[in-house]
């Protein structure tokens, strides 16, 4: 990137920024460093604010940055990889810096995952220690008789063992910029996580990054409303806020932290678009008291957001800042622009490149991860120097970018139309009554590809859901329509960062589905006949029998407790799929 390029990225930044807030932009190198200055700036200002037996009590900086330090004589190995599972919390933070700050590495498993999923983020990373709370013992002594050799430690007790700890941790330790401090586990939509390893370089960077551009209210709150095993949430909800020296609220629950907003009245919010969209027709429906009455900055990222609610919180003086990033590249882009470019995630951070190839979203720079865990994932990722992220995009002639979906989701019609999917999805949602909705591609009879789209919208009936749709589809080339539309009785599956899964229900459920018919010695059905709308008894000429059969499959097959009365009654292949979707667990 040439200077001219840098100093014009560093000026759209800035200029929506205040002397004060610019006074705090510091590059740091590492997380010990940070510790040390966040120690030294603001020792007697809150960090963090929490609920404990009715009763609001907070933790200065001095206070956390000494029990840190006493923390890190607890890691005295170098390069141990240790694991957290754990909920949002002060003491989760305060673990976290101390493992790296401590000169090793976090493995950050999720609060929600399954045994299976924390065996297996524990066997790939190749942890040697894992911390826990109360919430994660179950699995934990489930995965105490499997992983023998690892060491458990209870949260709770280890806090307590910190107050007998010394505070001698040594300033002058070095810490390598370019060395690991934590590894985090992709999502997940459509195929198995990878364990992205960050370097100290990387977080204190996309930290400082968080600074740029959205500068905090004068009294900074920040209520946590992301999980910490989001890059999100834990780099820019935490860590950004820290490096300002904003106060952090720490709800009861994640799930239930609109509840919080009574006490914690906070002034910034870091959200997905979901989040948004409930936040901000909590303010249209109940006012700015139902949220804390000094709401200031909304900063929103991990998926598109509808345009509508930018203006919306900004006719209530709120501003939203919406952002770009990955786990593997974190926050690459940003829009500091107040009141234009709305659909826009805005233009790169100074020293982040972004370039546009056949379609997709490129990137290089100080930003990006270490490398994923095994090799092959790196290799398949990268293009020389550049990472390839899988989102799909274009840049305007004012250099803002625009995120229009994921490449391995655009659908190819047979007409040789690409479809973004994504795209067609946030038209859809712009309507208040859809909570979600997903568009593939899907078959009539025997013929070849059209969209469907299945809609969630759970106050709507269906012929109004077929209204909105085909009113989008009067906006849409022929061959670009959605032409079966499906209303959902219940949300999504979704991943542990909310995304919806998106290929899973048609790999797993739809794959099973057709394989029961087409084995089945009772049906035996063609495989290129089994579509969504093939009828049962018309198409497949099933008998009773058959149907008892289908009964027996579903039970043995999806393992669950199938009703044989409504088996008996499902007229198509889409009643059946809807049957599972709506039992199947997994």
């Amino acid at each position: 990137m040439d200077k001219k390029t840098q100093d014009e990225l560093s000026k759209f930044f800035l200029d929506n920024m205040n002397e004060r807030a610019i006074e705090k932009l510091k590059p740091l190198n590492n997380l010990r460093e940070f510790l040390y200055h966040i120690k030294k700036q603001f020792s007697n200002k809150k960090a963090f604010v929490f609920r404990k037996e009715e009763k609001i009590k907070s933790i200065k900086y001095e206070e956390m940055c000494d029990k840190i330090l006493r923390l890190m004589n607890f890691f005295h190995e170098k390069n141990e990889k240790i694991a957290i599972v754990a909920e949002p919390s002060e003491d989760w933070v305060e673990i976290f810096l101390s493992i790296t700050c401590s000169s090793n590495v976090a493995v950050i498993i999720p609060s929600v995952a399954k045994l299976n999923s924390i065996i297996g983020i524990l066997q790939m990373s190749g942890a040697k220690t894992v911390i826990y709370d109360s919430s994660n013992s179950g699995n934990i002594e489930k995965c105490k008789t499997k992983l023998e050799n690892l060491k458990y430690l209870s949260l709770e007790e280890l806090m307590k063992e910190s107050t007998t700890l010394t505070k001698t941790a040594s300033k002058n330790i070095t810490i390598d910029q370019n060395s690991p401090a934590a590894i985090f586990f992709t999502s997940g939509t459509t195929a198995l996580s990878k364990g992205v390893v960050l370097t100290h370089k990387n977080i204190m960077l996309n930290a400082f990054n968080g600074m740029l551009g959205t500068p905090l209210p004068e009294f900074c709150r920040c209520l946590l409303a992301l999980p910490l095993f989001h890059v999100l949430g834990l780099i820019r909800s935490i860590l950004t806020i820290l490096y300002q020296g904003g106060e952090i609220h720490f709800p009861g629950s994640i799930k239930t932290f609109f509840k919080d907003f009574s006490w914690s009245h906070p002034t910034v919010l870091v959200l997905i678009p979901e989040q948004v969209s409930a936040v901000a027709n909590i303010i249209k429906n109940k006012g700015l008291l139902a949220v804390g009455n000094e709401l200031k900055t909304i900063i929103t990222g991990g998926a598109a957001m509808q345009a509508k609610f930018k203006q919306m919180l900004l006719d209530y003086n709120i501003e939203l800042s919406q952002g770009y990033g990955l786990t593997e590249c974190l926050f690459v882009c940003a829009n500091a622009s107040k009141k234009t470019k709305f659909s826009s995630v805005g233009k790169p951070y100074p020293g982040n490149m972004v370039k546009i190839k056949n379609g997709e979203i490129l990137i290089r720079g100080d930003n990006l991860f270490s490398n994923y865990l095994f090799k092959e994932d790196t290799e398949k990722s990268f293009e020389g120097p550049w990472f390839k992220t899988g989102d799909l995009g274009h840049f305007d002639e004012d250099g803002f970018l625009y995120v229009t979906g994921r490449k391995k989701f655009l659908i190819v019609l047979a007409n040789g139309e690409n479809i973004s999917p994504e795209k067609l999805e946030l038209k859809i949602l712009e309507n208040s009554d859809v909570k979600e909705a997903m568009v593939y591609e899907t078959q009539i009879g025997s013929g070849t590809g059209v969209l469907g789209v299945e809609v969630y919208a759970p106050e709507l009936e269906y012929l109004k859901i077929c209204e909105i749709i085909n009113k989008i589809n009067d906006t849409l080339p022929l061959g670009g329509k959605m032409r079966v539309i499906t209303k959902r009785d219940i949300p999504f599956a979704k991943t542990p960062s909310n995304k919806i899964i998106r290929n899973g229900f048609q790999n797993t459920i739809f794959t099973k589905l057709k394989e029961a018919f087409v084995k089945s010695p009772l049906i035996n059905a063609d495989p290129n006949s089994i579509v969504m709308d093939t009828r049962l008894i018309e198409d497949l000429e099933m008998s009773s029998v058959a149907f008892a059969d289908l009964f027996c499959e579903f039970e043995e097959k999806f393992s669950i407790k199938a009703n044989f009365d409504e088996v008996s009654k499902m007229l198509t292949i889409r009643d059946a799929y809807n049957y599972l979707q709506k039992n199947y667990k997994g």
